[in-house]
């Protein structure tokens, strides 16, 4: 059925094909140069020298979805249209979309041979969707915050008792995922939020709230968040008062990278602050756990630890899957008393005395990379509104490229010891 493709009167360089090995090649896509991209559609160029007519391309699409499981293809496009590539040849314009049942298009890495006489050059470029954006202006906001929220303020690199912030509107597909205690939702700092509870079951009666709702508070709280108007997925992990039961945390991160599977069109930040000593016997999940956020587009904020000790003796603080944080002060210096340090630390946050929301509707301050953790996880978010389509080593670049170096840091630590920021404002 694909005799058809070629006019061989018109492919002198295409001499080669009537061999009889057909050639073999893979059609993974890459991303278009500097632009930002849409992860579930792809744009495939085709030689006009190689496919003679429209119905020859739809004969390849088919061939293409006859080989690769992960292609779809939109029967509502009426037409296929002719673009120039990047030297101004004419090719075919191919929009295949990601299938329904699939996470990605890594079947496209597999070679398949392609239907003789055809090239692989006849395949010019496979690339991801460009994405493209209307004129609007994101507004930036002013927040007066004072002594008392002097985390908040830092978020934007500036010490000036203001916190200035992009307002990014409802519309962002970018939303946060809470692995912690409870979360009481009915706080004012949630009001307008999006808040879904993906635990089902019943919770433990020594269950708590209040450090899953200072967290939650200091990612997206409408006052105490840096990371405003964020939509709100939580998991209570922690249900034995500050104890946190493996069997609970493997049912929240099988259920966060479940709800990021499902909707591979929203991109998702956990929160992890919750940890312990690296260990045999728990450091297999998190490396699975890490490989599967990763694989489905989402990303991993955790605490570096609290024993003053190398994080990377912690988990999951030891892991490169993850944005591990460790906390500073209102100096500017780091929290000695208790932060972990070292290599393992991709960057640091407000970690002390950090005022957020509470049980019961109240608020209160609290201590430690538990804090800071959250206050990185919203400048992430941030980041990946402005730039959705920045993977995991782009988000970990941006925050070393945006942020100031610590004061007072011991001469012995490793790592790289900065305060990330996002300015965007500035």
């Amino acid at each position: 059925p694909f005799e058809s493709f070629v006019m061989f009167t018109f492919l002198p360089f295409l001499v080669a094909a009537a061999q009889a090995i057909a050639t073999r090649r893979n059609f993974a896509p890459q991303a278009p140069f500097e632009l930002e991209f849409n992860k579930e559609r792809l744009w495939v160029w085709l030689h006009e020298k190689c496919f003679a007519s429209e119905s020859d391309v739809r004969g390849f699409k088919d061939f293409l979805l006859q080989e690769y499981e992960c292609v779809d293809f939109d029967e509502r496009r009426e037409k296929i249209h002719q673009t120039p590539n990047i030297d101004g040849a004419l090719m075919w314009s191919l929009w295949l979309e990601l299938d329904h049942g699939s996470w990605n298009f890594d079947c496209l890495s597999s070679n398949v041979s392609l239907p003789l006489p055809l090239l692989s050059e006849c395949v010019d470029s496979v690339y991801f969707e460009p994405l493209q954006h209307t004129t609007d202006v994101t507004t930036c906001q002013d927040q007066a915050t004072g002594d008392t929220l002097w985390s908040l303020d830092l978020l934007d690199g500036r010490q000036n008792d203001l916190y200035e912030y992009m307002d990014f509107g409802a519309d962002s597909a970018v939303a946060a995922i809470v692995l912690d205690t409870d979360v009481d939702v009915h706080h004012v700092e949630f009001t307008g939020t999006t808040a879904n509870n993906l635990f089902s079951g019943t919770l433990d009666s020594r269950a708590s709230d209040f450090h899953g709702t200072h967290v939650a508070g200091t990612i997206l709280g409408s006052l105490v968040g840096g990371a405003k108007g964020t939509p709100l997925n939580y998991y209570p992990v922690c249900q034995q008062s500050s104890g946190c039961a493996w069997s609970d945390i493997e049912g929240g991160y099988e259920a966060a990278i479940a709800l990021m599977r499902e909707n591979p069109s929203t991109t998702y930040v956990i929160n992890y602050s919750v940890g312990g000593a690296k260990s045999r016997l728990t450091t297999p999940a998190y490396d699975q756990w890490g490989a599967d956020i990763a694989a489905a587009g989402g990303f991993w904020v955790t605490s570096a630890g609290n024993s003053a000790a190398d994080a990377c003796d912690f988990s999951p603080a030891y892991s490169t899957a993850a944005i591990t944080v460790g906390a500073y002060d209102d100096t500017l210096s780091p929290a000695t008393r208790f932060t972990n340090y070292g290599a393992c630390v991709d960057t640091w946050g407000p970690g002390d005395y950090v005022y957020s929301a509470g049980s019961g509707g109240e608020y209160a301050v609290a201590s430690g990379t538990s804090m800071s953790s959250p206050n990185v996880a919203a400048i992430v978010i941030n980041v990946l509104k402005e730039n959705p389509s920045y993977d995991l080593a782009a988000v970990k670049s941006y925050l070393q490229r945006n942020a100031a170096g610590l004061e007072n840091v011991p001469s012995s630590w490793a790592g790289s010891n900065t305060r990330a920021y996002f300015a965007p404002c500035n």
